[in-house]
């Protein structure tokens, strides 16, 4: 298992891999390399890892196949905390940061049926709710919605959203909620589409989140896959501003993520490469292909991937 975490203050790139912690410069070059006092063997998975310089150390959360569980390790790579967060790895598990800014900690799955979200804050669960309830609404024809899927902060504090799909009466849309005063969540915008033919998929807000795309999965008369982007304002009905036509496939979709890199350039994220496409020309700038099966790290303004064994950075 590897991941990498990156800090914009110090400029310094974490890496973890192989039962230890590397730290490197932006340029990228190796400051240090902490051996960790722990089996990773124990976790199938790790769905979350982060540095914090604030407090000199990192955190990470994992599943071991029956529980969700979250571990505080030190400098010295000690385990100085620990923590069971849920004993399903079918809930949701969303944190606030420091910044008020929901941070996704474990979801598992490409869709849930049964999205039960709990938030922690501080590592202290405030709040634990089924996200399809809050959907629910009796002034619609559908009144409700099947699943969720791609459950995203909108990059504002104390907001989140979530495609919401249902797939017998064919709607899906975007929901926004945000935490209000009494820890609970208040719906702030929402879109429903019933025109679009295809699919929508992976969510992705700018900086602001004032904006947002949608992947639209299609399929040609050669029934060739292909996913079109479509670009969405909060502030305007809910139609697309644009919808830009694509070729690319969408093969192996539950690993394809998206980030908006700046206001006007996307990344997506396939499982054999990165498509860096501009959004104000409509055009693919690049196509990067890293190595297979290997980190990546996908931010505003930067881009850490590994190539040829190698850490490459690109910054915008």
């Amino acid at each position: 298992m590897t991941c990498i975490d990156y800090h914009k203050e110090s400029k310094r790139i974490y890496l973890l891999k192989d039962g230890a912690l590397s730290v490197f410069n932006i340029r990228p070059e190796l400051i240090t390399r902490i051996k960790l006092d722990f089996s990773f063997s124990l976790l199938e998975k790790i769905t979350f890892f982060k540095y914090s310089e604030k407090e000199q150390s990192f955190e990470i959360v994992g599943r071991d196949g029956k529980k969700v569980c979250y571990f505080k390790f030190d400098l010295n790579g000690k385990v100085v905390s620990e923590k069971i967060l849920s004993a399903s790895t079918k809930d949701l598990l969303l944190r606030l940061n420091d910044h008020n800014i929901i941070e996704q900690v474990y979801f598992d799955t490409q869709f849930s049926y049964q999205p039960d979200c709990i938030f922690f804050e501080n590592n202290k669960e405030f709040l634990h709710i089924n996200l399809l309830d809050l959907c629910e609404n009796e002034e619609k024809d559908w009144i409700d919605y099947e699943y969720i899927e791609s459950l995203k902060s909108t990059n504002q504090p104390y907001q989140l959203a979530f495609i919401a799909v249902h797939v017998t009466y064919g709607v899906q849309g975007v929901k926004v909620f945000q935490i209000d005063t009494s820890s609970q969540l208040e719906l702030k915008y929402e879109m429903d589409d019933l025109e679009l033919k295809g699919a929508f998929h992976h969510l992705a807000f700018n900086t602001t989140g004032e904006k947002f795309t949608l992947l639209l999965y299609e399929r040609d008369h050669n029934l060739t896959d292909y996913f079109s982007i479509c670009e969405y304002s909060v502030k305007a009905s809910g139609k697309p501003e644009r919808i830009h036509k694509t070729r690319h496939g969408y093969w192996s979709f539950d690993q394809i993520h998206t980030h908006y890199i700046t206001d006007n350039i996307l990344g997506i994220v396939r499982n054999s490469d990165i498509i860096i496409f501009d959004l104000t020309n409509s055009t693919t700038i690049e196509i990067i292909p890293p190595d297979l099966n290997s980190a990546w790290y996908i931010d505003f303004n930067i881009i850490i991937y590994q190539s040829d064994s190698k850490m490459i950075v690109l910054e915008y």
